[in-house]
């Protein structure tokens, strides 16, 4: 089995070569790679799509690897970065203080490339291990079986055969996300994230959180369909209620 099942990595480097390499060789395990050789073509692909983890050159043309990093932090993406670099104990340094959340000093041995994305994309999604044998880019059914409710994700409604309930934008937008990763945890970082919240901004989560469990789950409070992971996040489970 593929170590990186469908994770969707933005890879940064202005080593053409390198960058072709890598992307191969990624892709060759798994990953769906999409490339960029500077900090302005990376934030093309990032107002795109969210991304799984950035491998980041340090070296670069304009912003260097620390620049980028601090920038995106600043505007709340966390997104897990892997940092590219030959310089060392100095880069690195800089790098924590940036955000980075890991370093691979070239040159490097692919297969401990390779671990080192594996364990960023656990610790990413709540060290669930079982994630990583599903894709972490799914394909989005229009219509979904939430407990007793059809979920239709385009007219953003609950369903049942006696009334509709059109969801709230963040209801549907938190709703959304956890039926994409359903059966997987996810962090309440990146549920901020979806939301355009500060990681740090939990309590609005919890609010929506509990505002979809009194929609989808037979008691709201014994929570069986949307369920808290202690230390990770929510997981959410597709089907009739049990």
């Amino acid at each position: 089995m593929a170590l990186l099942n469908n994770a969707l990595i933005a890879l940064v480097d202005d080593d053409a070569q390198l960058r072709s390499l890598l992307q191969r060789f990624l892709e060759k395990n798994g990953a769906v790679v999409k490339c960029a050789h500077n900090s302005d073509q990376l934030d093309l692909l990032l107002k795109q799509q969210p991304f799984a983890l950035i491998i980041l050159d340090y070296m670069l043309p304009g912003e260097n690897g620390v620049q980028i990093a601090q920038r995106l932090r600043a505007q709340g993406n966390t997104t897990a970065i892997l940092m590219l670099t030959a310089k060392g104990s100095e880069a690195e340094q800089a790098g924590f203080s940036a955000g980075i959340t890991g370093f691979m000093a070239k040159p490097f041995n692919p297969n401990d490339l390779l671990n080192k994305l594996k364990g960023l994309l656990q610790s990413q999604h709540g060290n669930n291990t079982t994630q990583l044998s599903q894709p972490l880019v799914q394909p989005m059914l229009q219509r979904v079986k939430v407990g007793d409710w059809e979920f239709n994700v385009a007219q953003k409604t609950l369903s049942s055969p006696e009334q509709q309930i059109t969801l709230a934008a963040d209801e549907h937008t938190v709703l959304k996300l956890l039926v994409q990763n359903a059966g997987s945890v996810m962090s309440e970082m990146k549920l901020c994230q979806a939301l355009g919240k500060p990681s740090t901004d939990i309590a609005e989560l919890l609010v929506i959180i509990e505002r979809i469990r009194r929609l989808i789950e037979p008691i709201a409070s014994q929570p069986t369909l949307l369920t808290t992971v202690r230390g990770a996040g929510y997981k959410l489970v597709l089907g009739p209620a049990p």
